[in-house]
């Protein structure tokens, strides 16, 4: 979808506003989990179900790819280069992804300035109800983000399936310039014509060849106008006009003897 430069600013300015928000407010609370959590280690802010535990995970979530720094760095910016080029190009434009694109953008930016910085995250979030990895308000962006693009991705799932048969079809369809295949024409009561039926007929008594049916063999000879008119000859897959008059001046001649002069010019 092409934008105007003015659409364009303001869809960065939207995007950015709830970047710099989840990005903040990511750095204030871990710059207090340094300061104030750390010393302590954790904190019951709901006993038993969430509490607030200090802990620098040097991988990625559940502590996968643990000390791979350089990996673990690359890996965010492509990912910020993506969601740019999705969000920007409005490939997927709904208030869904417009939303959680700059969501999951500004938690990526937040664990990346926090593997920048230090080598490792800062996570202090743990739920105790059950068994579960401690994570940040990074993670809960990023979360929410990934949550709100698979909504989309349900409640459009039809229409996305249909744009990409679409496309499918458009790109296996048949070059302009290249010739379309002949395929043989046929009219009621005749056989097919060996050329495509809007191939133009040689004029009325002008020598035109044909090739017999099925023996192959081709014929030369002063054809009717219109080869596929009512009457066809089935063994040269031309026609022949019944009603026109045969010479002498006499009326209509019959079938049996139309077919009976016909092969007596053969002869």
């Amino acid at each position: 979808m092409k934008l105007s430069a003015k659409q364009t600013a303001s869809l960065a300015v939207r995007a950015l506003l709830i970047i710099a928000v989840v990005f903040t407010a990511d750095r204030v609370v871990k710059q207090w989990c340094v300061e104030v959590l750390k010393p302590q280690g954790s904190i019951a802010f709901w006993p038993g179900v969430l509490h607030f535990t200090y802990a620098e995970n040097t991988g990625a979530a559940f502590s996968i790819l643990s000390g791979r720094r350089l990996l673990l760095t690359l890996l965010p910016i492509a990912a910020l280069g993506l969601l740019l080029f999705l969000y920007f190009r409005r490939l997927y434009a709904h208030p869904l992804t417009d939303f959680a694109l700059p969501l999951i953008m500004g938690g990526a930016l937040g664990n990346l300035y926090d593997r920048i910085a230090y080598g490792y995250v800062v996570d202090f979030l743990e739920i105790r109800l059950f068994r579960f990895a401690i994570f940040n308000l990074a993670d809960c962006a990023i979360s929410v983000g990934s949550a709100l693009l698979i909504l989309y991705l349900v409640l459009h799932w039809k229409e996305l399936s249909s744009e990409v048969d679409q496309g499918k079809d458009e790109g296996q369809g048949q070059d302009e310039n290249s010739p379309l295949p002949e395929e043989p024409c046929k009219k009621e009561g005749q056989e097919a014509f060996p050329a495509a039926c809007d191939a133009p007929s040689p004029a009325a008594g002008q020598e035109d060849c044909r090739m017999r049916q099925p023996s192959g063999e081709t014929v030369c000879g002063a054809f009717p106008q219109d080869g596929r008119s009512q009457g066809a000859d089935p063994a040269y897959g031309i026609g022949r006009d019944q009603d026109a008059a045969p010479q002498g001046g006499r009326g209509p001649a019959p079938a049996g003897d139309t077919a009976s002069a016909h092969g007596e010019s053969l002869a």
